[in-house]
């Protein structure tokens, strides 16, 4: 009796012991250097994509360049090696795999009704199309669908990311498009493929057999862009599928061709208050990215800007199974991007290239574990939104008084009482201001005809000329003003630089709203309906 009683606190002992020893983990991002690459034209330097490189022949940082070129820089001289012109406009991303294997991803236009007309072109080092790969035409899941209407189709996105390639397949999200674009039951409960590849060797599609996103309710109304699917690859070149809205993602197992759920789940998100998901300003997760060399899975998250201010991300650190390690917020405002640059975080420092023309300015970033205990780990997450809320009240007080209400009051740039206003900045997507110049080119008879103006804000007034010019908009030079101060961005609250619309009555504006790449149809729709209702 009295044997097993020492056994039974020996081992009680033994567990505890593990209990009070249970090792966590924080981590910390060390600034390490900022990289400044030049570049020959000076107006815009814009970065929609970049890749490091480490070969035989040494390291280069590969840099796709304002829908131009694509730019070979030595890492050591920090000087151009090589670059690709390109014909085709715009360039979604592209991929190196080697001097003979560079794909490049197209749509040729930022419009929902078009996105289907995508292709890839495999070209060398010197530029030369190897293979040009096109799916253009009708829908490609119309027909898999029994109960197939002509409002609801699937087509590829190719949008904001890059295209997992492994067994010479490209996999490929797809989206849905309804005549309506309303996100009701049909849409949020579909019958056509989320997810499929183009099988390089036969040249064609293969859908794969995953129809539904997870966790969803038909009560709730969701963000238009809650749609947008990640693909990524695991350590074993399986295929991974990652949703904005949840932590929740799938793994394509090869082997069965089954999908296996997992989550890498923020321990943070769940003790910060999340806004209502009928807001578009919500925390969203993006991509994932596997770590060969020290074997993590990196996930990164982007807070609400309603909630916690501008550009604030969190990275969640998993092990090769998934299992949580540690979570850290990015120490700056910059869109994070895991390369694998002798194992740290590299991304472009927008603010430093900005104020610097002529650069392309990196930052890179070391990310740094330490071991703590549970005690610790337990304090450490509060001081994570105490950071988040500091930056928060900081970013406030800067903004506090940019009102785009003040803009219009204060500049003047059209007395008219009644209008709708285009702003154009010159310093975003230029894919957008494409599309948004092209529109306007092709309706500027009805648009202009009806009170409808044109505001382009940039500093080099002769090259808005140009566009003026170029666009055959100079006839209608009453109704568009130049603002080469560029007073817009002292107003402009959150610093969003994409094409803007508002509505103006009675000289008080009554609608505003900003586009991005994936809604640029919505932006015409607007326009015309306004119009419209002018007849």
């Amino acid at each position: 009796m009295k044997k097993n009683i020492i056994i039974k606190f020996v081992i009680a002992i033994f567990i505890f012991s593990c209990n009070t020893n249970k090792s966590y983990k924080i981590i910390t991002f060390e600034h390490i250097k900022d990289i400044e690459l030049p570049i020959e034209d000076t107006l815009f330097n814009v970065v929609y994509d970049y890749q490091y490189l480490k070969n035989e022949s040494g390291e280069y940082l590969i840099v796709y360049l304002n829908n131009k070129e694509i730019i070979f820089y030595d890492i050591k001289t920090l000087k151009i090696v090589k670059k690709i012109s390109l014909g085709q406009n715009p360039l979604l991303t592209f991929e190196y795999i080697n001097d003979d294997s560079i794909f490049l991803f197209y749509n040729p236009a930022y419009n929902r009704f078009y996105m289907h007309d995508s292709s890839l072109l495999l070209i060398n080092i010197k530029g030369d199309t190897i293979e040009n790969y096109s799916w253009k035409g009708t829908p490609v899941w119309s027909w898999e669908n029994p109960h197939y209407e002509k409002s609801e189709v699937a087509y590829s996105n190719l949008l904001f990311q890059k295209l997992p390639y492994f067994d010479n397949k490209i996999f490929i999200n797809f989206d849905i498009y309804q005549k309506d674009y309303f996100f009701d039951s049909t849409y949020l409960f579909n019958k056509l493929p989320l997810v499929g590849y183009f099988n390089l060797k036969s040249n064609n599609f293969q859908s794969l057999d995953f129809y539904k996103y997870p966790n969803l309710d038909q009560t709730i109304e969701y963000p238009y862009d809650f749609s947008r699917i990640y693909l990524s690859k695991s350590k074993n070149n399986e295929l991974l599928i990652l949703f904005s809205y949840t932590p929740e993602f799938y793994i394509y197992k090869n082997t069965t061709k089954n999908f296996e759920k997992n989550n890498l789940e923020s321990k943070l998100i769940d003790s910060i208050k999340i806004i209502s998901n009928k807001s578009t300003d919500n925390n969203k997760y993006s991509y994932m990215v596997y770590d060969n060399e020290n074997n993590y899975y990196y996930r990164f998250i982007l807070l609400s800007q309603e909630e916690f201010g501008k550009n604030q991300y969190l990275a969640v650190v998993g092990d090769s199974d998934f299992k949580y390690v540690a979570e850290g917020l990015f120490p700056t405002n910059n869109s994070p991007k895991f390369v694998n640059f002798d194992n740290n975080i590299l991304t472009v420092n927008y603010d430093k290239t900005y104020n610097n023309p002529g650069k392309i300015v990196f930052s890179v970033y070391k990310l740094k574990f330490s071991d703590i205990n549970e005690n610790q780990f337990n304090e450490y997450l509060p001081k994570i939104k105490d950071s988040i809320s500091l930056c928060k009240l900081n970013y406030e007080k800067k903004v506090a008084d940019r009102k785009i209400e003040n803009f219009i009051e204060s500049t003047k740039f059209f007395n008219d009482s009644n209008y709708l206003l285009i702003i154009l900045p010159m310093n975003s997507c230029s894919s957008c201001l494409n599309i948004a110049l092209n529109f306007i080119q092709m309706n500027s008879k009805l648009i202009f005809e009806n009170n409808c103006k044109v505001l382009f804000s940039g500093n080099n007034s002769t090259h808005i000329k140009q566009l003026i010019k170029k666009h055959n908009l100079v006839i209608f030079e009453k109704n568009i003003e130049i603002d080469s101060a560029e007073i817009y961005y002292t107003y402009n609250q959150f610093d969003i630089i994409n094409p803007r619309i508002l509505i103006i009555e009675n000289k008080k504006i009554i609608f505003d709203t900003v586009y991005l790449p994936d809604n640029m149809n919505n932006f015409q729709i607007l326009i015309k309906n306004y119009v419209e209702s002018k007849y």
